[in-house]
């Protein structure tokens, strides 16, 4: 606000303070601003609607410019403000904003006057796809290779950046392109993680177990089990074979086959059992693995179900008339025990890559409709 200039000396208006009289030359230049299609109608000012009413129209007596008063009243009808707003009549001098300036903030911090645009460009819809995806082919590569020896340094990392990505999203909520990254990314975090912890303790956990364990060659049937309990892949001699006519099944929810591996000379103890899962009958049958193929003579060793096994091999001692060594190796018998651990590798990291691509086309299926729902305002209100 301005304070106006007093009046001359000797003159006055009327009022008790010369400081509150008009300058006489405002009205003139009102009308002159009028005339020249620089302002509103007379008696209204932009947007606004307020009426200066001439000397006495009120109704009291008093004379010149002393006299003059306003009321609120509405815009005529078919009046608009002028939509170069900024240098019409009513505009604050110095406060004028540079042409371009207005796009320039909205495109660095993402909010603008109400209809502007927020849609997300190609390049950022590129990117929305790619960096997500990056991020779980890292955790993936790291809960195939990392997580079987440094499964807390896996989770730790996964959990901070579960955190570090929450973070983001909520401080940078007001930039859509920010925003859905951040949470793009952590829905991968998620979903990776998920897919990795199942994939590991379904398959990887036993391939990295017959990695990490010792293989053994040539070996008979006779010869002590307690010698090869760090084994994880077992070649036996030639003439080693499944004896499945003393092979017994133990039903429990699933039915848990034995059988004694024996050789032309059977051994006064069974020091090593073929074992499988719901693939023999109660007894005298057995066709678990690759029992039924002739050139089968290895075995990798089975490291679940033990307990189930034991019962199974009670059952067979008492049924026959055989003994068991008191701490025996269990296999799984098959032709060639290095591609049992390849065929678990191959499976853990095609589950891995199935979950990948279903994230993928989440992601895809998403980004279409993106842009459809900025621009409906659906979000960020």
């Amino acid at each position: 606000l301005k304070l106006a200039s007093p009046p001359p000396s000797g003159k006055s208006c009327g009022r008790a303070s010369p400081w509150q009289c008009p300058r006489p030359d405002s009205e003139a230049k009102r009308r002159r601003a009028v005339m020249s299609g620089r302002g509103p109608p007379p008696g209204y000012l932009a947007g606004g609607g307020v009426v200066t009413l001439p000397p006495n129209a009120s109704g009291r007596s008093g004379s010149g410019w002393g006299e003059q008063r306003s009321r609120v009243a509405p815009p005529p009808p078919g009046w608009a403000p002028p939509t170069n707003w900024q240098s019409q009549y009513g505009a604050v001098p110095g406060l004028s904003m540079p042409a371009g300036s207005a796009q320039s903030l909205v495109a660095a911090f993402g909010k603008g006057r109400p209809g502007e645009s927020r849609t997300l460009n190609r390049n950022q819809k590129t990117l929305l796809y790619i960096v997500p995806c990056l991020l779980s082919l890292v955790l993936y590569v790291l809960f195939a290779n990392v997580y079987h020896r440094a499964c807390h340094v896996v989770l730790t990392l996964t959990f901070s950046a579960f955190i570090t990505l929450i973070v983001v999203a909520y401080l940078r909520s007001h930039i859509p392109f920010h925003f859905w990254l951040a949470a793009f990314s952590l829905f991968a975090v998620c979903t990776t993680t998920l897919v990795g912890v199942l994939s590991y303790h379904m398959v990887l956990s036993e391939y990295w177990l017959l990695y990490d364990s010792n293989t053994y060659t040539n070996i008979l049937p006779s010869e002590p089990a307690s010698g090869y309990a760090d084994a994880g892949k077992l070649v036996f001699a030639d003439g080693t074979r499944v004896d499945a006519t003393k092979a017994l099944g133990y039903k429990d929810g699933d039915t848990y086959c034995v059988a004694p591996i024996v050789d032309d000379e059977e051994p006064a103890l069974v020091q090593f059992w073929a074992v499988g899962r719901n693939c023999c009958g109660a007894r005298g049958s057995f066709e678990c693995g690759d029992a039924w193929d002739s050139k089968a003579r290895s075995g990798v060793v089975a490291f679940d179900g033990r307990e189930k096994y034991s019962a199974a091999m009670k059952m067979a001692e008492a049924a026959y008339g055989i003994a068991s060594a008191e701490t025996p190796v269990l296999v799984h018998w098959v032709v060639e025990p290095e591609q049992i651990e390849t065929k678990s590798w191959r499976i853990g990291i095609s589950i891995m890559l199935v979950g990948l691509l279903i994230q993928q086309l989440m992601f895809a299926a998403i980004s279409l409709g993106l842009n459809s729902a900025l621009q409906a305002n659906m979000f960020f209100r």
